[in-house]
Protein backbone atom coordinates (compact mmCIF):
# COMPACT_ATOMS: atom_id res chain seq x y z
CA UNK A 1 0.00 0.00 0.00
CA UNK A 2 1.27 3.74 -0.94
CA UNK A 3 0.11 6.23 1.24
CA UNK A 4 1.24 10.05 1.43
CA UNK A 5 0.18 12.50 3.75
CA UNK A 6 0.37 15.87 3.30
CA UNK A 7 -0.05 18.83 5.66
CA UNK A 8 1.66 20.87 8.20
CA UNK A 9 4.46 17.69 8.75
CA UNK A 10 5.97 19.28 12.04
CA UNK A 11 2.50 18.70 13.49
CA UNK A 12 2.23 16.58 17.33
CA UNK A 13 -1.21 14.84 15.50
CA UNK A 14 1.07 14.20 11.53
CA UNK A 15 3.98 13.19 13.69
CA UNK A 16 1.99 10.46 15.70
CA UNK A 17 0.54 9.13 12.95
CA UNK A 18 3.83 9.18 11.08
CA UNK A 19 5.34 7.01 13.51
CA UNK A 20 2.36 4.70 14.25
CA UNK A 21 1.97 3.72 10.24
CA UNK A 22 6.11 3.27 9.99
CA UNK A 23 6.00 0.76 13.83
CA UNK A 24 2.83 -1.04 11.76
CA UNK A 25 4.38 -4.32 11.04
CA UNK A 26 2.93 -4.38 7.63
CA UNK A 27 3.83 -0.89 7.24
CA UNK A 28 3.05 0.89 4.03
CA UNK A 29 5.08 2.62 1.99
CA UNK A 30 4.41 6.32 3.61
CA UNK A 31 5.15 9.47 1.04
CA UNK A 32 5.14 12.94 2.53
CA UNK A 33 4.77 16.44 1.32
CA UNK A 34 4.69 19.93 3.53
CA UNK A 35 2.08 21.87 2.73
CA UNK A 36 3.97 24.85 4.19
CA UNK A 37 7.46 23.73 3.67
CA UNK A 38 10.16 24.06 1.53
CA UNK A 39 10.48 21.08 -0.47
CA UNK A 40 9.96 20.60 -4.43
CA UNK A 41 8.18 17.44 -4.38
CA UNK A 42 6.57 14.09 -2.85
CA UNK A 43 9.52 12.83 -0.57
CA UNK A 44 9.56 8.81 0.95
CA UNK A 45 9.10 8.95 4.49
CA UNK A 46 12.08 7.60 6.08
CA UNK A 47 12.41 7.39 10.22
CA UNK A 48 15.24 9.91 9.67
CA UNK A 49 12.62 11.90 7.47
CA UNK A 50 12.33 14.14 10.24
CA UNK A 51 15.61 15.25 11.54
CA UNK A 52 15.93 16.46 8.02
CA UNK A 53 12.88 18.59 7.49
CA UNK A 54 13.35 21.67 8.45
CA UNK A 55 11.04 21.94 11.10
CA UNK A 56 12.06 24.67 13.26
CA UNK A 57 10.79 26.99 9.89
CA UNK A 58 8.27 29.95 11.47
CA UNK A 59 5.26 29.74 9.74
CA UNK A 60 4.92 33.28 8.61
CA UNK A 61 2.94 35.74 11.07
CA UNK A 62 1.72 37.55 7.62
CA UNK A 63 -1.43 35.88 6.40
CA UNK A 64 -0.29 36.81 2.42
CA UNK A 65 2.97 35.09 3.12
CA UNK A 66 1.06 32.01 4.30
CA UNK A 67 -1.64 31.76 2.06
CA UNK A 68 1.26 32.60 -0.94
CA UNK A 69 3.23 29.44 0.07
CA UNK A 70 -0.13 27.38 0.53
CA UNK A 71 -1.09 28.16 -2.49
CA UNK A 72 2.65 27.65 -4.30
CA UNK A 73 2.94 23.98 -2.87
CA UNK A 74 -0.51 23.37 -2.79
CA UNK A 75 -0.30 23.76 -7.29
CA UNK A 76 2.96 21.85 -6.83
CA UNK A 77 1.07 18.83 -4.98
CA UNK A 78 -1.12 19.04 -8.29
CA UNK A 79 2.19 18.39 -10.74
CA UNK A 80 3.08 15.77 -8.18
CA UNK A 81 0.13 13.83 -7.99
CA UNK A 82 0.36 13.17 -11.79
CA UNK A 83 3.95 11.55 -11.39
CA UNK A 84 2.51 9.01 -8.35
CA UNK A 85 -0.69 6.61 -7.69
CA UNK A 86 -1.93 6.77 -4.27
CA UNK A 87 -3.56 4.50 -2.53
CA UNK A 88 -4.59 6.80 0.26
CA UNK A 89 -4.07 10.49 0.28
CA UNK A 90 -4.53 11.75 3.59
CA UNK A 91 -4.52 15.45 4.02
CA UNK A 92 -4.15 16.86 7.49
CA UNK A 93 -4.79 20.54 8.14
CA UNK A 94 -7.93 21.57 5.81
CA UNK A 95 -7.74 25.06 3.96
CA UNK A 96 -10.26 26.29 1.60
CA UNK A 97 -7.05 26.00 -1.48
CA UNK A 98 -7.31 22.29 -0.84
CA UNK A 99 -10.23 23.26 -3.14
CA UNK A 100 -7.49 23.05 -6.29
CA UNK A 101 -6.24 19.99 -6.19
CA UNK A 102 -8.98 17.56 -4.67
CA UNK A 103 -9.75 16.58 -8.65
CA UNK A 104 -6.20 15.59 -8.76
CA UNK A 105 -6.06 13.54 -5.60
CA UNK A 106 -9.18 11.88 -6.69
CA UNK A 107 -8.13 11.21 -10.23
CA UNK A 108 -4.61 9.88 -8.71
CA UNK A 109 -5.61 8.00 -5.71
CA UNK A 110 -7.93 5.35 -4.20
CA UNK A 111 -9.26 6.94 -1.50
CA UNK A 112 -9.06 10.45 0.20
CA UNK A 113 -8.82 10.87 3.75
CA UNK A 114 -9.26 14.20 5.66
CA UNK A 115 -8.31 14.89 9.48
CA UNK A 116 -9.97 18.13 10.70
CA UNK A 117 -8.15 19.55 13.98
CA UNK A 118 -10.74 22.43 14.59
CA UNK A 119 -9.07 25.03 13.88
CA UNK A 120 -9.86 24.69 10.04
CA UNK A 121 -13.40 24.62 10.71
CA UNK A 122 -13.92 27.00 14.00
CA UNK A 123 -11.70 29.53 12.79
CA UNK A 124 -13.07 30.06 9.04
CA UNK A 125 -15.90 32.60 7.18
CA UNK A 126 -18.78 31.37 5.53
CA UNK A 127 -17.01 31.80 2.02
CA UNK A 128 -14.56 29.18 3.31
CA UNK A 129 -16.65 27.10 5.10
CA UNK A 130 -18.75 26.30 2.16
CA UNK A 131 -15.80 25.76 -0.10
CA UNK A 132 -14.52 23.47 2.43
CA UNK A 133 -17.99 21.58 2.58
CA UNK A 134 -17.67 20.76 -1.13
CA UNK A 135 -13.67 19.18 -0.04
CA UNK A 136 -15.40 17.25 2.94
CA UNK A 137 -18.21 15.81 0.03
CA UNK A 138 -15.33 14.50 -1.78
CA UNK A 139 -13.37 12.78 1.02
CA UNK A 140 -13.84 9.16 1.61
CA UNK A 141 -13.16 9.34 5.14
CA UNK A 142 -13.30 12.06 7.50
CA UNK A 143 -11.25 11.78 10.96
CA UNK A 144 -11.51 14.89 13.89
CA UNK A 145 -9.08 14.91 15.98
CA UNK A 146 -11.49 15.50 19.24
CA UNK A 147 -15.11 14.66 19.91
CA UNK A 148 -16.49 18.24 19.90
CA UNK A 149 -14.78 18.47 16.32
CA UNK A 150 -16.76 15.33 15.26
CA UNK A 151 -19.85 16.48 16.52
CA UNK A 152 -19.55 19.77 15.21
CA UNK A 153 -18.97 17.99 11.74
CA UNK A 154 -22.00 15.63 12.01
CA UNK A 155 -24.44 18.44 12.20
Amino acid sequence: MKILITGIINSGFTIDLLNELNNHKDAPQIYVFDIVGKQKNVLKYEKAYLKTLDLNRKLSNNRFLFVFRLLKNLLLLRKELKKHKFDIVHLFFIHYLHIITINAIKKHSRRLVLTVFGSDIYRSNFLSKSIKHKIFNKADIITTTNPKTKNYLLK
